[in-house]
């Protein structure tokens, strides 16, 4: 069966089921539009500010440590850090070493231009 042969069905209130067409929009799609269009973009920049604030606190700092400071999962750091660093590059790495919190060897990240005196916690 190829994906152009699927057809999707709809209930009404009556219990029957009719084919949707192709300008028929279900409540759950046009949900979905309206987060990724509405709620998604701002829930992104806020979290990216979130972690900006974060490392000017406590940099130089890993993911872990961010995540620690700020509540949010790590999957959410690791993109909020990504965005900061390649697309508005307001955050650049400092240097790899060993992790304080987890012990293994990570990057350590700093807000892009500043001066860091050498922490002796490190």
């Amino acid at each position: 069966m190829k994906s152009s042969d699927v057809q999707f069905f709809t209930n009404d209130i009556r219990g029957l089921t009719a084919p949707l067409t192709k300008t028929y929009m279900t409540v759950a799609r046009t949900s979905l539009e309206a987060y990724y269009n509405e709620i998604k973009d701002k829930k992104e920049v806020s979290q990216d500010k979130k972690i900006l604030q974060a490392v000017k606190e406590i940099q130089p700092c890993t993911c872990k440590q961010l995540e620690l400071k700020t509540g949010l999962p790590i999957n959410v750091v690791s993109r909020s850090v990504f965005n900061l660093k390649n697309k508005s590059k307001e955050i650049e790495m400092y240097f790899e070493a060993k992790c304080k919190v987890t012990g293994r060897k990570a990057q350590h990240y700093i807000v892009k231009g500043t001066e860091i005196i050498e922490r002796k916690d490190l």
